[in-house]
């Protein structure tokens, strides 16, 4: 045991205080435990409780934070957390060599595969590994499972927590327990992309890629065409034999970087099944195999190469496939290994080369890809994501279990208090939480200097508590604050990771999205290209990493109305994920439903819905006929059809949507109010305005008591009865719902944003309709100044308020002030919608009446005809916008040979009534 040596006392003391001394003998006891393997997890989780529990009696001086920071880009642990946020140095310093003295013997326990868990190892000292040279982390396949003991556990708990009955205190639990599941998701995906970028780096990465794949010309099976399951055990006993001696050969015990594991021949229960799942036993090519762990790439090359010969000299003896899965298998969570498929003894033998640090995360890997499936984890999710449309009475008492630290949960109870709706509170939670990191980064620049491995992870969970806020800030609207603290994430992982560090494009990336959500498109783009060409760089071209960053880039042009550059962006975003994660894999899914969303902008209905239609067949078969995801996916295509004119084949889909979430999720739920929102906009679109208002009133009532009076889908349901109530006619109920829902939204994103202008032109719109012209026309062009600052003078949006305000200048009679901004309008819709749009078509039929107005018919007709060509081909034929159409340009032509040479006196049938004026983008959330 290590000596120990009396620190140096803090000033004003006579010596260590008892709490000290304590401390120092929970260390001194967890190191004697750990160095005779008397210690299993569950009796140093003991210990470590007892540690914790003896800071807390230190004074504040040697006290440290021990609260994990939720969605952590940094997992964060107890044990890595230095216990020094002392201003006093003297008194830290007796406390660091008190610790120091234990460092080593701490770390070799932190490292013994008997003793701990993910919990445990993954924060700091899985950072500190990250941050030593590849050559220096060659050890790690000697370390424990960073994932596999946190996973058991939850499986555990999760298992135990089905047998309770059913109650609130359940529910809760088990929404708390599907969070720990998707913090294990993205942890892990992060640890596997992390030693996937160290892999690349490393020199010998070039010898893998040296390790080419093999396809068999036919079927790969069993030689044996016939035969009882036990024949063919049998026989890979048999073949077993001569493997085994292979493999010994080219690894003998004891050989350095090399560690050859045998596995027993495959039971008759397994083989049973997997021969079912697969079609035949012929088909089940590793009831013989056997494994080879590889310190560096090079190992993995030279072992491939000299089975490759030994195979080769036995009688019969063949290599029919090999799957390189360091080239081809990118997944996040795929497995990482060379296997080679043989056949020995007339027998298919299979066999795995492997690399140390990847092979320690196998354990567990099987439950992080089913969670991964069954929760949906995209790219893009965080845990807390799980935390949205929650009632009130769930939130309270998952928010009470995170107080409580329930099985590790406190690092939830920022998200959960700002779900909630207690944003000052989970605000200062977080706020605490950098000053602390900011205070632990001090001391190990006090300590150590800024070139220390001890500053550069202080400075890495800075950066995420930063991140963090940022995030939460960015919710709120407070976006300049938030710039702030992104910037300095940015900052921070350029200096401690490098500049081509996945994680510092992730920082990039986040910070690309608050200027998107900011409306700052052309300096989103520039951050959003880098994000992608760092990892397109480190990663590989075909990294699931790479997805994400053009799935983010394409939504971006999406908001600007580039659709076709945006296009080929999730084309190859879905390429990629379905070469390197699954055909059926969320996001993959996502991908295609983001696609299918733009072509549906686009008016591409035809294109669009084949790809919600695999959508929802991927949900039914991954997730099952009653998941909150399939109805999520049916509320998208039934959007779709409405906007086909499909009414009923959109009703039943929305119905069917309300139905699944009813029963998944109880009829309460928000999700329920999603479905219960679309109904009644079809039916205010069909005129059948007294069941859209009982629709709505519903939808409303839900979403207030689950989410608050003042939440912005709120606004979203109170802007939509204020639609239902003007068509009615109802101006001044309308308008203090218009009033309301914009107050709503002023006080969720600030007066800038573009719900801003949503919420003007609507108010605006509204005053049209009442003559009230001049009252209109600074709101329009308000709702424009607004636009034109956020969205940009050239998207979609801009135009819709141009044509808007151009039927304002036509209602008074100013024919000649609204044809320009109409064909400004329609300029833009064509360049970024496409010819061939419907919204071109609406346009080009406002503008051939105005021109009929101004007596210029030989202008207008070919306007009318090419706007009903494209009503035809888009809308179908018997649309009934395109009757006004016909009706309208019918009227022109009469009045060409009824009055040629002069004025109308009878006016045609004003098109104003099939102005759409812009609603907020969530008018009909379906995601």
């Amino acid at each position: 045991m290590t000596p120990h040596h009396t620190p140096p006392h803090p000033t004003g003391m006579k010596g260590p205080p008892k709490e000290l001394i304590s401390l120092r003998d929970k260390l001194q006891a967890a190191h004697a435990a750990s160095e005779s393997r008397r210690l299993d997890s569950k009796h140093y989780l003991g210990v470590d409780v007892a540690i914790g529990e003896a800071l807390e009696q230190l004074p504040p001086v040697y006290r440290g934070s021990y609260s994990d920071s939720d969605e952590s880009l940094v997992s964060e642990t107890k044990q890595g957390d230095s216990p020094v946020a002392a201003v006093d140095s003297s008194s830290a310093k007796a406390l660091q060599v008190l610790l120091a003295e234990h460092e080593g013997p701490l770390r070799s326990m932190l490292t013994n595969p008997d003793t701990l868990g993910i919990d445990r190892r993954t924060g700091i000292e899985a950072k500190l590994d990250e941050t030593r040279s590849p050559s220096a982390r060659d050890d790690l396949g000697k370390r424990m499972d960073p994932t596999g003991s946190d996973i058991k556990n939850i499986l555990q708990l999760a298992s135990d927590l089905k047998e309770l009955p059913d109650s609130i205190e359940r529910s809760a639990k088990m929404n708390l327990v599907t969070y720990l599941q998707v913090d294990a998701v993205r942890k892990y995906e992060r640890i596997s992309t992390g030693l996937y970028f160290d892999l690349r780096r490393d020199e010998g990465f070039d010898e893998l890629l040296r390790i080419h794949e093999k396809q068999p010309e036919g079927d790969l099976v069993q030689p044996m065409e016939t035969g009882s399951f036990e024949d063919y055990l049998l026989q890979a006993e048999h073949a077993k034999l001569c493997l085994d001696g292979l493999l010994e050969s080219v690894a003998p015990l004891g050989t350095p970087g090399r560690e050859v594991i045998l596995a027993d021949v495959k039971t008759l229960k397994s083989t049973t099944r997997k021969a079912n799942n697969w079609g035949g036993i012929r088909y089940v090519t590793d009831l013989a195999r056997g494994t080879v762990i590889c310190d560096t790439p090079r190992d993995v090359a030279q072992v491939f190469e000299a089975l490759t010969l030994k195979v080769g000299q036995v009688p019969g003896g063949n290599v029919l496939r090999v799957s390189n899965g360091f080239i081809r298998n990118y997944g996040r969570n795929g497995y990482r290994d060379v296997k080679m498929f043989v056949i020995i003894a007339e027998h298919i033998c299979e066999i795995q080369l492997h690399l140390r640090p990847f092979h320690c995360l196998k354990d567990g890997q099987h439950e992080i890809y089913e969670w991964s499936r069954a929760l949906r984890v995209t790219a893009d999710m965080r845990p807390s994501h799980l935390f949205k449309n929650m009632e009130p009475g769930m939130l309270e008492r998952m928010t009470q279990l995170s107080r409580d630290d329930w099985c590790s949960t406190k690092r939830a109870l920022s998200s959960l208090l700002h779900t909630a709706g207690h944003y000052e509170e989970a605000r200062e939670l977080m706020r605490q939480e950098v000053s602390r990191r900011e205070m632990v980064k001090l001391e190990a620049d006090l300590a150590h200097g800024q070139d220390s491995m001890e500053w550069d992870v202080a400075a890495l969970v800075l950066g995420t508590a930063l991140s963090n806020l940022a995030g939460v800030l960015k919710k709120e609207g407070q976006f300049e604050e938030a710039d702030s603290l992104y910037l300095r994430a940015v900052e921070i992982a350029d200096k401690t990771l490098g500049p081509d560090h996945p994680d510092t494009a992730k920082s990039i990336s986040n910070r690309a999205g608050l200027l998107r959500a900011q409306g700052r498109y052309e300096e989103a783009e520039p951050l959003y290209k880098h994000a992608l060409a760092i990892h397109d760089r480190v990663l590989g071209a075909c990294h699931p990493d790479v997805a994400t960053d053009l799935n983010n880039l394409a939504g971006l042009l999406e908001s600007q109305g580039e659709f076709e550059e945006a296009d080929p962006l999730y084309l190859r975003a879905i390429k990629i994920g379905e070469k390197t994660l699954d055909p059926d894999h969320p996001d993959v899914a996502a991908s295609i439903n983001n696609r299918a969303q733009l072509l549906k902008q686009q008016g591409k209905y035809e294109e669009a819905d084949p790809l919600y239609l695999r959508v929802i067949e991927i949900d039914k078969r991954t997730l099952g006929p009653s998941h909150p995801h399939l109805a999520t996916s049916l509320n998208n295509r039934a959007g779709l059809l409405e906007s086909k004119g499909e009414y009923s084949e959109a009703e039943a889909l929305y119905k069917k949507a309300q139905e699944i979430f009813e029963e998944s999720l109880g009829r309460d739920h928000p999700n329920v109010a999603i479905s219960l929102n679309n109904r009644a906009e079809l039916r205010r679109t069909q005129g059948k305005y007294a069941e859209a208002a009982h629709l709505n009133a519903r939808a409303t009532d839900i979403w207030e008591r689950a989410l608050g009076p003042e939440h912005p889908v709120v606004a979203t349901a109170l802007n939509n009865r204020a639609v239902l109530l003007k068509a009615q006619g109802k101006y001044d109920d309308a308008e203090q719902l218009y009033a309301r829902a914009q107050t709503i939204l002023e006080k969720a994103f600030g007066r800038e944003h573009s719900s801003m202008a949503t919420a003007l032109n609507n108010r605006a719109g509204l005053l049209y309709l009442q003559a009230k012209y001049e009252e209109a026309d600074p709101l329009f062009v308000r709702a424009l100044e607004i636009l034109g600052a956020t969205v940009g003078d050239q998207h979609p949006n801009y135009a819709s308020a141009l044509i808007n305000r151009a039927e304002l200048f036509t209602a008074q009679g100013h024919f000649a002030e609204a044809v320009p901004l109409n064909a400004r309008a329609t300029d833009i819709l064509e360049r970024t919608l496409g010819p061939e749009h419907a919204n071109v078509a609406s346009a080009l039929a406002i503008r051939a009446w105005l021109l009929g107005r101004l007596g210029k018919p030989s202008e207008a007709d070919p306007l009318y005809l090419r706007a009903i060509k494209i009503g035809e081909k888009t809308l179908g034929p018997e649309h009934p916008v395109l009757a006004k159409w016909l009706n309208n340009r019918a009227v022109l032509l009469f009045q060409q040979v009824a009055v040629r040479s002069q004025t109308m006196a009878t006016e045609s049938k004003s098109y104003t009534s099939d102005v759409n004026y812009i609603v907020p983008d969530q008018t009909k959330p379906v995601k």
